[in-house]
């Protein structure tokens, strides 16, 4: 606002005939408005005020953020300063004796959007607003003042938290930390409260994390298996290294056919290194993708070394035929053949394009058959030495 403006207003009071003016003088609200402007004497008109200008204005007359003067002028000046909304928020923070200089320059400068958010939150009914405290007071006024984004989600956690009384400092810490984070932050708050684990030392933990969007997800997988939470688990949750691997893994056993995810098998997930997951997570995919994925499967995947296991798994689903072959990846678990010599034969079959379902089934027979080892050796043979060979010649002379 320019003081030129404020100038003219206090000409148009002073050249408009009032009854106490007659009889009394000037108001004294014109009188300290004078006043005030006698400090801007030497400054031109095009002087714009400062947010601590038209603070020191405000405390001097009071009249002018309450609103619904009896006299034009106040409401004048009032019109010419800001929206309703400021002056709803100054006069909130000003008898919950919160309001200070710093904190209206900050105010002051917040576009309209910021102004409503901080409106609904602190103004209009006393069941509408949150609960406020310079703590509060400081976080909001931080939020609004760094981002015009996420006001609304960011309003609905604030609202979670003051409806769940846990409007502390580090759950105050935590918003103004992790904006970018907001939503999967509110996610989150929404999951350890249906957890009964809502608490300031969980959200030290979140503070601390910075994948926050994959352990969101986990948490909320694990409250869809009603797996018990609590402060350590989340820890333990919050200080691995292998989160992105646990989110993927996660939904693939909670979508198995039988029921594999309990807190003992999770616990077991956080004690694995990378290793564990690079090799275990893409078998157990295909393996619940053909609904091949119960706790035998499960508990060989992990106990033993898959590679053969995998290739199989990679050839058949590539050519469709692992869904009708299943029979075939449960005498792999059972270890009733050799799965590498059985992975090599079909590899050269795959690569000579004779990989079919009759060709498949003669070379699962033949693995059942220990005695035949000849015939495999002689298939590694063609693969080594890039031979090929017709699928007529192939049954003579192998199948």
């Amino acid at each position: 606002m320019k003081l030129e403006k404020l100038r003219q207003i206090l000409k148009e009071y002073d050249q408009t005939w009032y009854l106490r003016k007659y009889f009394y003088g000037d108001h004294e609200r014109a009188n300290k408005f004078r006043n005030y402007l006698q400090k801007f004497e030497n400054a031109q008109d095009d002087y714009e005020l400062t947010a601590s200008d038209v603070f020191r204005l405000l405390k001097k007359i009071p009249e002018i953020a309450a609103g619904g003067s009896n006299l034009q002028f106040i409401e004048s000046i009032r019109n010419n300063i800001a929206c309703n909304d400021l002056f709803e928020i100054y006069t909130v923070l000003k008898s919950a004796k919160l309001m200070t200089e710093h904190s209206f320059q900050i105010i002051y400068s917040l576009p309209y959007d910021g102004l409503s958010f901080l409106q609904s939150l602190f103004c209009g009914l006393p069941s509408q607003r949150i609960a406020l405290n310079s703590e509060v007071l400081e976080t909001v006024l931080v939020i609004a003042s760094r981002t015009p984004y996420y006001l609304k989600i960011i309003e609905q956690s604030l609202r979670f938290l003051h409806n769940r009384n846990h409007l502390t400092i580090t759950a105050l810490n935590l918003l103004a930390s992790k904006i970018n984070d907001i939503h999967s932050i509110f996610h989150i708050l929404q999951e350890l409260d249906r957890a009964n684990c809502l608490n300031d030392r969980c959200l030290d933990y979140f503070a601390q994390q910075e994948h926050l969007h994959s352990v969101d997800t986990l948490i909320s997988l694990l409250n869809r298996a009603e797996i018990t939470l609590d402060d350590e688990l989340i820890k333990s949750i919050c200080t691995n290294s292998n989160i992105h691997y646990l989110e993927e893994v996660i939904p693939v056993l909670l979508d198995s056919k039988e029921l594999l995810l309990n807190i003992e098998t999770f616990t077991m997930l956080l004690k694995q290194d990378f290793i564990f997951f690079l090799e275990k997570k893409s078998v157990l995919k295909i393996l619940q993708k053909n609904d091949l994925l119960d706790k035998r499967a499960f508990d060989h995947v992990c106990t033993n070394d898959i590679f053969s296991l995998n290739q199989i798994l990679v050839i058949l689903s590539d050519k469709s035929l692992l869904k009708d072959n299943k029979e075939i990846i449960n005498s792999v678990f059972n270890k009733e053949f050799d799965d590498y010599r059985f992975y090599s034969a079909i590899r050269y079959l795959q690569k000579a394009n004779l990989l079919d379902q009759t060709s498949l089934t003669s070379c699962y027979k033949l693995s059942l058959k220990k005695t035949k080892a000849e015939l495999f050796d002689l298939l590694k043979l063609f693969d080594d030495s890039n031979f090929s060979i017709s699928k007529e010649k192939l049954g003579d002379c192998v199948f």
